[in-house]
């Protein structure tokens, strides 16, 4: 529910009306406090309260704004008391149209020392440029960033991308290929206009959290995010091979450095107690230099409780269970995972005649048994071998999500270990060919 406090900036104080959405993460409070104080241009990044035995609390991350909003309101309004905070800033303070004079070098040089280190998302941040000598300052809505380079920053703003082109168009953003020009790489860019509802604002906000916490060889890299008005823009790693959704059937060696790679990813997800939600091949990434990684989060949600029930994500490689609206856990993704590498090993939808003519039918033909044994009975899926079929698609497709396979089960199987550790080359060379030959499907951007 929505949340009044009282907040100070320098003399300034005002009341503060935050919604849920912002109280989620300590990135979006504080994007909210600076913006409720237009005035000021100090950028506030942590903020303090006073305790009920009056000593100063500071809150600087997600944990302890979490502690926070559960533990000190409840204090504050059992006892009917008026919660106030105050914005602090541990950052170098520079007006916003006045110079850097040169006796500031030392206070300078101390903060950029100080920032060494890649910092969690900051949203706006000051950053000071010199341009013939002369130092100023400007605000940028972004994130520090670190590159290959220990100890040195990459910063960069909107004003350094260039959009070259469109890449797809889902149901929480359309994803563009851009030019970061200041750093001279190319980067896939997530736009998502701010003032749609809710649910498409909540699906950001997850992606974001996971992108976070989420660092692992098999997840696209996150950069940054940036706020442009009423956007927002999650930037990533470009993936320059697209999806493997594109490539049609693949060879089963191909097929088993690809499961590999995507069944790593997942288990770190799964390990850190987060459902994707949404598995399928057109989010499984993959480049030229035969890396294969998962991406958009835009549905996914961390477990409280290990258990979920909303209902969202692709519909026909949903679980039974999914598509019933009933209970659901990690068991989810692994029937979307086996569907998936059905998918890919057979270069079309398992049940791709059924699709044609109606979603609805192909989401009944899925959850009768008759019809998973005769997936499970596929010549073409049999003869991949290593127990591809009869072993991993077995334990993945159990209508009964209680008798799936998890996570340990199918890092365990003889497909995994006969393809571990992971070939990029073969992934890239099957790759580089597809496309030099112009054999790679046409993208379709509404997935």
């Amino acid at each position: 529910m929505p949340l009044n406090i009282f907040v100070t900036a320098e003399e300034e104080k005002k009341e503060v009306k935050l919604d849920d959405i912002t109280l989620m993460f300590f990135d979006t409070l504080m994007a909210s406090l600076n913006a409720a104080f237009p005035n000021i241009k100090t950028f506030y990044d942590f903020f303090e309260y006073c305790d009920e035995d009056g000593d100063k609390v500071s809150v600087r991350s997600d944990d302890e704004l979490q502690t926070f909003l559960v533990e000190v309101i409840r204090n504050f309004e059992e006892n009917n008391k008026k919660l106030e905070i105050k914005l602090k800033s541990n950052n170098l303070l520079i007006s916003q149209q006045l110079s850097i004079e040169e006796e500031d070098d030392g206070v300078l040089d101390s903060y950029l020392n100080n920032n060494q280190e890649c910092c969690s998302l900051t949203l706006p941040r000051i950053v000071v440029e010199e341009n013939n000598g002369e130092k100023n300052k400007k605000i940028l809505f972004d994130k520090q960033i670190r590159n290959s380079t220990p100890n040195t920053n990459i910063i960069f703003g909107p004003e350094d991308l260039q959009l070259i082109e469109c890449l797809s168009e889902g149901q929480f953003g359309t994803v563009y290929k851009a030019l970061d020009v200041k750093n001279d790489r190319l980067l896939a860019i997530k736009c998502l206009a701010l003032d749609g509802g809710n649910g498409t604002r909540q699906g950001l906000l997850n992606e974001i959290a996971i992108l976070k916490k989420s660092a692992h060889p098999n997840i696209v890299t996150f950069h940054a995010a940036l706020f442009v008005e009423n956007n927002l823009l999650i930037c990533m790693e470009l993936m320059d091979a697209l999806s493997l959704d594109l490539y049609g059937q693949l060879h089963p060696l191909v097929l088993g450095a690809c499961t590999v790679a995507i069944v790593e990813g997942l288990k770190h997800l799964w390990d850190s107690f987060i459902i994707h939600r949404d598995i399928k091949p057109s989010n499984f990434l993959v480049n030229s230099f035969g890396e294969v990684k998962l991406a958009d989060f835009g549905v996914s949600k961390q477990m409280a409780q290990s258990i979920a029930w909303s209902y969202v994500g692709t519909k026909v490689y949903m679980a039974p269970e999914r598509i019933n609206g009933n209970v659901y856990n990690v068991a989810s993704d692994i029937w979307s995972l086996g569907i998936s590498l059905a998918e890919m090993a057979l270069g079309q939808f398992p049940f791709k005649n059924d699709l044609n003519k109606n979603i609805k039918s192909t989401e009944s033909l899925i959850i009768k048994p008759e019809h998973i044994s005769a997936l499970l009975s596929e010549k073409q899926l049999i003869a991949i071998g290593n127990g591809f079929t009869e072993e991993l698609l077995y334990g993945c497709l159990k209508l009964n999500s209680n008798q799936r396979f998890n996570g340990n089960a199918i890092i365990s199987t003889k497909f995994l270990l006969a393809h571990q550790p992971m070939n990029k080359n073969i992934v890239a060379d099957f790759i580089n060919e597809r496309r030099k030959n112009g054999l790679i499907q046409e993208q379709n951007t509404k997935s």
